[in-house]
Formats: structure tokens, C-alpha cells, sequence
């Protein structure tokens, strides 16, 4: 007889295994708590975007809808935008990319892409774990605050082999799945899952309360609770490759050192390595996927 775990493996089998695999079980276990709609607002998975977010999309919604826009309204609702979302680095390369255009339709496409980086909403497969702050507005950089939390950590370098071990581990112990799985970016020279994708040294199933499961160890799997924690964090959609994951982390670096005070004394310093916070399984559409990319931080 095949084994949920079995079933599972051969309907993945050579999918993107980062996007995939990794966060199949969101789609199987966390279906017996999906969320959707007012569930998943309810329960802070949409994410919030701040009165300037809203008028930036406006500005784009506006001039597309009028499909006799110039090249120069379409420039000048794409420059208003990026000024009313300075944190958002992506708002900001769309911007500055249509600026070297000469064609109206290519113009028009790069507004159609900046309205979709400003509209997203990512999909809830599973619910966050207690006291989580929502998602992170895709592209833009912001700090995220977290409580204590607890998770299981696979004690294995193998992340595919982890993913299982996990998998096993939730079952047995009748844990309901949650979202994000965190994975810790691995350092310079491993050797990724799956060609073109970010290398992980680490990946860890939160579980939804501390209250949750027996803490220390289950075989291969370390269940332990985590200290409060500050992140700046960017969101993103697709896939986690290496290129996309490398430049968020040089991204956020930019962004910290651009944080000061008033005495021009950094906010924040870097306060262990980077992550990558995934949320959806390979069920979701590719452009629907989302994740976040996070560096711990202390402030000053």
C-alpha cells in the first residue's frame, strides 16, 4: 500500500523541488485548515499595505485603465508610484527600466508588471503560527517583529532528506502544518538542491503555539522554541533561485545602511544569517508563489 508520504513524492517528482517539495505538505496537511478570503484575513494572512502602497496603485489602475495613455502619462504614473513606495526595490527598478523605453506597449507592460507588484496578495494554503505578523508587501523592505516560537529542525545537511524527516515527524506527533517553513540561506560553495536554486544549510517546520509537541529531541528532529526576533525582510514571488535570493539579501544590506538615526548612528545591526520564509506549495501557480527573504536584526 502506498503511504501518504509515497503519494506525495511520486506527484512531485521532477517539479522544482524548492518550490515544490519543500512545501508540499502546505497544499495536503494544511488543506484540513485552509484559509480563504475573510478566513485568511481573519486569521492576518493578507497582507496590509500602507495609504501611500494604495495611492501608487491607484496612480497605475488610473492610466491603464485609459487605454489611450500616452508613453508619457504611463512614465509619469509609473515615476508617482515609486516616489509614494521608496522601500519597495522593485517598484523602484520597474520605474527606472521604463525610462529607457521607447515603445508605448513596452511602456504599458512595465506599468501591467508594477501594478502587479503592488496588488499582490499571496494565496493561504495554511494558517501563520500564533502572534506572526502578515506577510511582507512584495518588494518592498520593511522590519517584521516576531514572538517566541517553536518549530521542529531537521538535524540532517541533506534538505531534501530533512523535508521528510519533518514530514514524518508532524504526522506522528498529529501536528497540524503551518506557514512559513523557514530554511536558513547556506553560506558561499554548497551545493543546492536543484540547479539554479538557493542553497539551504537548514529547514524547519514552525509549529502554530509553543504550546504545541514535546520539547528536545525526536530522532533526527530537534523541537525547540526560538527567542522574539526583528527581520528585515523583503517579499517576493516564484521561485527561490540564487540569483533572486542573493540579490534580495544585498538589497536588504542596502536598505539597513540606509537606516539611521538622527546622529547618523545605524538603526539596526545583522543579527544572524539570512532566510528564506516559504509559503506555498507547488499546487499554487508559479507567479502566485510567494516567499520572503530576511536577515535578523537588533536595533541600536
Amino acid at each position: 500500500m502506498t503511504t501518504m508520504a509515497g503519494a506525495i513524492r511520486n506527484s512531485i517528482v521532477g517539479r522544482n523541488w524548492l518550490a515544490g517539495c519543500v512545501l508540499a505538505l502546505l497544499a495536503v496537511v494544511g488543506a484540513r485548515v485552509g484559509l480563504r478570503g475573510a478566513e485568511a484575513e481573519a486569521e492576518g494572512f493578507m497582507i496590509t499595505h500602507s495609504p501611500e502602497h494604495l495611492a501608487g496603485l491607484a496612480c497605475l489602475k488610473q492610466v491603464l485603465d485609459d487605454k489611450s495613455a500616452t508613453a508619457k502619462a504611463m512614465l509619469t504614473a509609473l515615476a508617482e508610484a515609486a516616489r509614494l513606495v521608496p522601500d519597495n526595490v522593485l517598484m523602484q527598478r520597474q520605474a527606472i527600466g521604463a525610462k529607457e523605453l521607447a515603445d508605448v506597449a513596452a511602456i504599458r507592460k512595465s506599468a501591467v508588471e508594477a501594478k502587479t507588484i503592488l496588488e499582490f496578495q499571496p494565496m493561504a494554503e495554511s494558517p501563520l503560527p500564533e502572534g506572526f505578523p502578515g506577510p511582507t508587501p512584495v518588494g518592498t523592505i520593511q522590519i517584521q517583529t516576531y514572538p517566541v516560537y517553536r518549530s521542529a529542525v531537521a538535524n540532517t545537511p541533506n534538505v531534501d532528506g530533512a523535508f521528510w524527516t519533518l514530514f514524518s515527524h508532524i504526522q506522528k506527533e498529529s501536528i497540524a502544518m503551518t506557514a512559513p517553513v523557514e530554511m536558513q540561506v547556506a553560506s558561499e560553495g554548497d551545493v543546492p538542491a536543484k540547479p539554479g536554486m538557493a542553497a539551504m544549510r537548514e529547514m524547519a517546520f514552525l509549529y502554530r503555539s509553543t504550546q504545541q509537541g514535546t520539547l528536545g529531541t525526536d530522532g533526527k528532529v530537534l523541537v525547540a522554541d526560538h527567542p522574539a526576533l526583528q527581520a528585515a525582510s523583503i517579499g517576493l514571488t516564484a521561485d527561490a533561485t540564487q540569483v533572486v535570493v542573493e540579490t534580495a539579501v544585498a538589497d536588504i544590506r542596502e536598505w539597513l545602511a540606509r537606516q539611521i538615526t538622527p546622529d547618523g548612528q545605524p538603526m539596526y545591526t545583522e543579527a544572524g544569517s539570512a532566510r528564506v520564509m516559504g509559503y506555498n506549495s507547488p499546487f499554487v501557480p508559479y507567479a502566485k508563489r510567494y516567499f520572503e527573504v530576511q536577515i535578523p536584526v537588533e536595533a541600536k
